[in-house]
């Protein structure tokens, strides 16, 4: 799976900045990045395989928990491109 913007990520957790929980959710994102970076998903199943917690909200849209459903994270999916 290709991710397009890991900068986004990078500056949500930049702008936790002093809050003590950040390391936590910076190492949740940093994993989740990994992770996903490595799928190779066809579907939305093959998602819920992995993230059991994640909510498919439409075709094209998988919201994930992460630290325990602490933040969410809204992405936009598209299974044809990834299978290339």
């Amino acid at each position: 799976m290709r991710i397009i913007a890991r900068r986004t990520l990078r500056e949500y957790v930049e702008q936790l900045d002093g809050d003590k929980g950040q390391p936590a959710v910076k190492a949740a994102l940093d994993a989740w990045f990994d992770e996903v970076s490595k799928a190779n998903w066809t579907s939305s199943s093959d998602v819920k395989r992995l993230y059991a917690t994640a909510s498919v909200v439409s075709a094209q849209r998988i919201v994930f928990n992460i630290k325990g459903n602490d933040h969410r994270l809204v992405a936009a999916v598209d299974f044809e491109v990834s299978a290339r």
